[in-house]
């Protein structure tokens, strides 16, 4: 699966924008910014956001790697089951 790049100068949350590029239709990428205004961490958490830092949020649908994926590693769909 190969991730697009959103980069932008400044954003209020790499985490906002990746939902909205979600709404708009992206199935996945990750979003780059050099500031953001109001990022935030796990839990609610604040995320102090310096100019300087790498503030990265990466978004995927679960299908795309599932349909990319045998369901278990050394077994092919079509064994039977014994």
């Amino acid at each position: 699966m190969k991730l697009k790049k959103f980069s932008y100068k400044k954003v209020i949350s790499t985490n906002l924008t990746a939902i909205r590029l979600i709404r708009v239709g992206k199935s996945s990428g990750f979003v780059t910014s050099e500031i953001q205004s109001k990022g935030r961490g796990q839990r609610g958490n604040k995320w102090i956001s310096k100019y300087g830092n790498i503030f990265i949020s990466v978004f995927f649908s679960p299908f795309n790697i599932i349909a990319a994926q045998p369901p278990f590693p050394g077994f092919s769909k079509h064994e039977p089951s014994v």
